[in-house]
């Protein structure tokens, strides 16, 4: 098991992967699946070569089976891990290394929107929903953390 920043070849995999978690999801319709969809690639495109980000990757065996991206150290704009390994621990181990990071730089917090599925995950690691920003998505949970 491998965490380590995303690289430009990367993106392929990325997307892979974002699309598989997409479709397993069971909380959104297929519409707004394929809008996320397209919206994530666009994000991985957008911020592979950025250096106002935190980008990293999960990698088993020399397979990319989830990443994480927070744009400008604030915005946790993507979390996917495969769905055959999720609840193993690795999307927790991506969301702790990214806050440890953006804790070294000086906005102090890192705000998301999240699903009703993964709000627990998210309230679990000290987040809380946000009283402070609201979602521009309609059935989306505004959240944030402080630090």
């Amino acid at each position: 098991m491998i965490t380590s920043v995303v690289l430009e070849e990367d993106g392929g995999a990325l997307k892979a992967v974002a699309e598989r978690a997409l479709r397993n999801m069971e909380s959104i319709s297929m519409i707004d699946k394929e809008e996320f969809i397209k919206h994530t690639s666009n994000n991985i495109d957008s911020f592979l070569d950025s250096t106002d980000c935190v980008f990293l990757k999960y990698k088993i065996e020399n397979q990319v089976v989830a990443y994480i991206l927070v744009k400008h150290f604030w915005n946790l704009s993507d979390l996917f891990v495969l769905p055959s390994y999720q609840k193993q621990g690795i999307g927790s181990s991506l969301l702790n290394q990214a806050i440890e990071i953006c804790r070294k730089h000086t906005v102090g917090y890192i705000r998301l929107n999240t699903s009703t599925s993964a709000k627990k995950f998210y309230l679990k690691h000290g987040f809380a929903i946000s009283k402070n920003h609201k979602s521009r998505y309609e059935n989306a949970i505004p959240m944030e953390i402080q630090f």
